[in-house]
């Protein structure tokens, strides 16, 4: 082996532990981030406090939202719904006509005032 060659060796060499002493050190980093974060985590589920009666309490409330829903109307949408919007709709279509009239009586009045 020539000088050249065992100095691209060491070359060869320097640069794979470079790069496995950055990576090493990149995922210690990670770790030690990771560890930090699953520290607060637990910091923060052990100050919770969220009892098991709690935990019972709400979970009898989910149950009787759940009867409630059960309970609604299964017609999509309910009859009552239904006869309410075609009042209402026709009320609007009621009004757009009278607003269409006023309109005309209006620009007959503009028109009258124009020609004096």
């Amino acid at each position: 082996m020539t000088s050249d060659e065992r100095d691209q060796a060491w070359r060869i060499l320097d640069i794979v532990l470079s790069i496995t002493l950055t990576t090493s050190l990149a995922v210690v980093g990670w770790l030690i981030i990771e560890h930090q974060a699953l520290d607060r985590r637990v910091n923060t589920i052990e100050s919770n406090r969220f009892t098991v009666a709690d935990g019972l309490e709400l979970w009898k409330e989910i149950g009787s939202i759940k009867s409630e829903i059960a309970t609604l109307p299964r017609e999509v949408p309910p009859k009552w719904f239904v006869d309410r919007v075609e009042k209402l709709e026709r009320k609007i279509d009621a009004n757009a006509q009278r607003n269409e009239k006023l309109m005309e009586t209006l620009n007959t009045i503009m028109q009258q005032i124009k020609n004096k």
